[in-house]
């Protein structure tokens, strides 16, 4: 009488599969997370060419309206000028006109974001989160993403010193 063979793996066969599969996990480990960290400076950086383009626009209407220094109206409400540009003021100027498809909620400079994708703060002084501003004066408005705080060198930045020139805007994703 002969023995009906069972099927199945061998020992070796499971080793082989799990070292294959530990291989692969070595490889693609590090590039998912290096993929979140690109979307994440992506999203910075996309954040920051919105705040290019809806400076150029307000200041675009401030030279229509001749404002230089008082507001501008978008929707009923008065959005503040100075220079010609959007005031570096968060919870009065910013909130109200970027807009990027997300909310952007105010939180404390000092805080991590946890209530929105994005969180907003502005009338900061420069000297403590961007190097090589043109002043130190009040005026920046730095957006970041959920799970950061601004310590964490991963923000889209708007500075305005109210010297006549151009705001200052740009991105920190040194920590992203």
């Amino acid at each position: 009488m002969t023995m009906a063979r069972i099927g199945g793996f061998t020992l070796i066969e499971l080793i082989l599969v799990i070292v294959v599969l530990g291989v692969l996990a070595a490889f693609a480990i590090p590039r998912f997370a290096n993929v979140e960290r690109q979307a994440r400076i992506a999203v910075i950086e996309q954040t920051a060419g919105a705040m290019r383009s809806t400076s150029a626009l307000f200041h675009a209407q401030a030279l229509v309206e001749g404002v230089t220094t008082g507001s501008v109206t978008l929707d009923g409400r008065n959005i503040p000028m100075e220079s010609g540009y959007l005031e570096g003021f968060w919870n009065g100027a910013w909130r109200y006109v970027l807009d990027i498809g997300k909310t952007i909620s105010f939180t404390p400079a000092g805080s991590e974001c946890t209530a929105n994708d994005l969180c907003g703060v502005g009338r900061q002084r420069p000297a403590a989160y961007v190097s090589g501003l043109r002043s130190n004066a009040n005026r920046l408005v730095m957006i970041w993403p959920q799970g950061y705080q601004l310590a964490d060198d991963c923000f889209a930045y708007y500075f305005n010193p109210n010297d006549g020139l151009p705001p200052q805007i740009g991105s920190v994703t040194n920590g992203c």
